[in-house]
């Protein structure tokens, strides 16, 4: 099984690169501009600090990321590295993180995004279809 951490703050310049791509395939691309890099990079750091950001890696680097955010009970970024889409990363990190927190929400805004949503069993919700929940069945 993929094993997936908790980002520290010494993480934040690692993870830079793919929180960089969710921001260019969500359309905030002028927060991944290379003249921005320092500034994502501190803010990574706040969130790494925070308890925020999770991450998987292999022997090339980072792999995959989520970051949930506890105010929205919110896992609002899942990004998986160039090349190794559709392996189940995405889907794996979601899974876990929705395991760590059991009541998260998520609001997928890619056609990507809304198929791992739904293999880890969330959809929308009836009153905000950006906004989409998990029935947990006991």
């Amino acid at each position: 099984m993929e094993e997936i951490a908790q980002a520290r703050t010494e993480d934040a310049t690692s993870l830079a690169d793919l929180y960089a791509k969710a921001f260019e395939s969500t359309g905030f691309k002028e927060f991944a501009l290379p003249e921005k890099r320092g500034e994502l990079i501190v803010w990574l750091e706040g969130l790494c600090g925070a308890g925020k950001l999770w991450f998987s890696r292999d022997d090339a680097g980072v792999v995959s990321l989520g970051h949930y955010e506890p105010d929205k009970d919110e896992v609002v970024t899942i990004a998986t590295r160039d090349g190794m889409e559709g392996n189940g990363h995405a889907t794996t990190m979601l899974r876990k993180l929705a395991s760590i927190y059991p009541t998260s929400k998520v609001r997928p805004v890619t056609r990507g995004g809304k198929a791992v949503a739904e293999r880890c069993g969330f959809s929308p919700s009836p009153n905000d279809e950006s906004l989409w929940v998990r029935i947990v069945r006991s």
